[in-house]
């Protein structure tokens, strides 16, 4: 037996774990994962090894994990978000405990689940192996923070990596006989690779290591594992497996990890959209009135607070030219219902806002306008493109009054309505009203049950011909249906990407990705990503299909 061997052994018995105990267990082990994960083929020493490797090669990572640090501190402490990413485990996330003890088991238990379905996906690609270190450094960072270890940095949590490094060396007795034990109580999960399990158990070690290790730098200065701290690593580590059976049983599957693993990716790719603006906004509008009635105007200084008196003004035509000091007056004299239908109607007018001022500084070459006039019966933004002066302009009537669609065809005759399908026969063959093949009542009640017969309906964008705006406009007619049958949960993601294949062709899936992260801010934004989506899209094709024109001259 080789000297590491002899070390892992005698620790090994240290923890308690004789040799008659560890026959068992491996012979357990193998007859619960069969043929499946084979125990004697499995190198728990070059497991662990890698592992160790990665600690002492940080580096590279640092300087990513301080830019970055903000994604994970909301990507688990912001609610909304931490709900959409790991919504099949928001269970787990949701509760922390109330003494040290829990709260520490209940990080490592959400970093464990995390770094668990990165396992399960088919590989760590790009970013994937930057944020399996991040999630144990963020850990690592919220033990130490609970144990009362202060750490300046974010990034200086890594000098402590390097120390468990040394020590991965000399636990693979005892990691390979905690691995029996937590298949022993999980049982084989099928469809799901055994290095889910895997991979649970050895960032439930690392977080309980780096729990002894943040005790001991409290007690005696200094951070480190003593031998006599090997029996509480065990039973802590057991007592952890035990607890995250009854949490996670019937959780782990392949549907499930699929599912949080994509948007995991998505977050720190930063495909998911997350207006930071638009989600202050969000609670911002009840903040900043409690304010202005109390008339502490220093309060509302700043951008945000500038939308929102611009979104007062907006919505309420005889504030338009008031002061502060009027607005005050204004709503100060308002009952508490009628201040209900006031904040929900600043609340909408604040998103159109805010999708303004996004829209203007993302750099691209598109600026969008808001007409000064909120009932402006055409469309609510005017797009612009800032090299061409193209203007686009997208007028939506979700309605059965025919007389709404009369005026707006009277005083803006060269503008192209969509309107829905009561309007069909109302308005026949007239060139500048097209109709969608739903009612007014069927865009409310887009469910699972119809699914199937709304979307056969849908008309497929013809790309070999130049797209036009109105039928853009006909496109995100077609599809806001059943973004707001997804929003309201009415439909599955899968159901909500098939309608935008059906109309945009495969281009379709990475709209209804970015609709489906889009959700996070309210239907508002989700209308502005599908419109902007279906404009980029549509270009696209009108740009194919002026090259296919000049290939054929």
């Amino acid at each position: 037996m080789s000297m590491l061997g002899k070390i892992a052994f005698g620790l090994g018995a240290l923890a308690g774990l004789t040799t008659d105990y560890g026959r068992k267990a491996s012979a357990k082990l193998k007859d619960i994962v069969s043929e499946n994960f084979d125990l004697e083929n499995f190198d728990a020493k070059e497991y662990l090894s890698e592992r160790a490797k990665s600690y002492k090669n940080i580096e590279r990572i640092k300087p990513w994990f301080d830019k970055n640090f903000s994604l994970f501190k909301r990507a688990f402490e912001d609610v909304k978000i931490r709900d959409f990413i790991f919504e099949p485990f928001r269970d787990v996330f949701n509760s922390n405990g109330d003494t040290e003890e829990q709260k520490i088991k209940s990080v490592i238990t959400q970093v464990a689940v995390a770094n668990m379905v990165l396992a399960g996906l088919p590989g760590k690609l790009g970013v994937g192996v930057f944020v399996s270190m991040g999630l144990e450094a963020w850990m690592a960072l919220k033990i130490a923070g609970q144990v009362g270890i202060e750490i300046k940095k974010p990034s200086d949590i890594f000098k402590y990596f390097g120390l468990l490094s040394g020590i991965f060396l000399t636990i693979t007795m005892i990691f390979k006989e905690l691995l029996g034990f937590a298949f022993s109580i999980f049982s084989f999960i099928p469809f799901v690779s055994p290095l889910v399990i895997a991979e649970l158990v050895v960032t439930d070690l690392v977080g309980i290591l780096f729990w002894i290790g943040f005790l001991e730098a409290r007690k005696e200065g200094s951070f480190k594992i003593p031998a006599r701290a090997f029996l509480s690593l065990v039973k802590q580590t057991k007592d952890l497996f035990s607890h995250q059976k009854a949490i996670l049983e019937g959780l782990i599957n392949a549907e499930n990890i699929k599912s949080v693993g994509k948007k995991m990716m998505a977050w720190f790719n930063g495909d998911i959209i997350v207006n930071k603006a638009g989600m202050r906004g969000e609670i911002f509008h009840v903040a900043a009135m409690v304010y202005l009635i109390q008339r502490k105007h220093e309060s509302l200084s700043g951008p945000l607070g500038d939308v929102f008196i611009k979104s007062i003004k907006r919505s309420i035509p005889d504030l338009q030219d008031s002061s502060l000091e009027e607005i005050s007056s204004f709503f100060a004299e308002k009952t508490p219902t009628q201040m209900n239908g006031y904040l929900n109607l600043v609340k909408g007018e604040m998103f159109e806002h805010l999708v303004e001022k996004y829209e203007n500084n993302d750099g691209d070459n598109w600026s969008a306008k808001l007409h000064d006039d909120r009932t402006y019966p055409d469309s609510d933004v005017v797009f612009t493109n800032i090299k061409t002066g193209e203007e686009i302009e997208i007028s939506l009537k979700s309605t059965d009054n025919m007389n709404y669609i009369e005026k707006a065809l009277k005083k803006y005759p060269d503008t192209p309505i969509i309107a829905t399908s009561e309007a069909e026969a109302h308005f026949g063959d007239n060139p500048f009203v097209d109709t969608s093949h739903f009612s007014d009542n069927e865009i409310e009640t887009v469910t699972e049950e119809n699914f199937e017969r709304l979307v056969s309906q849908l008309e497929p964008l013809n790309t070999s011909e130049i797209v036009s705006g109105g039928v853009m406009a006909k496109a995100i007619g077609q599809l806001w249906p059943f973004v707001i049958a997804y929003i309201r949960k009415r439909i599955s993601y899968e159901n909500l990407e098939d309608a935008m294949v059906r109309v945009l062709g495969e281009t379709g899936k990475s709209l209804a990705s970015r609709i489906g992260y889009g959700i996070l801010l309210g239907p508002v934004f989700a209308w502005y990503l599908l419109a902007r989506g279906v404009i980029t899209l549509t270009r696209g094709a009108e740009s194919l299909a002026k090259k296919r024109i000049l290939m054929q001259v």
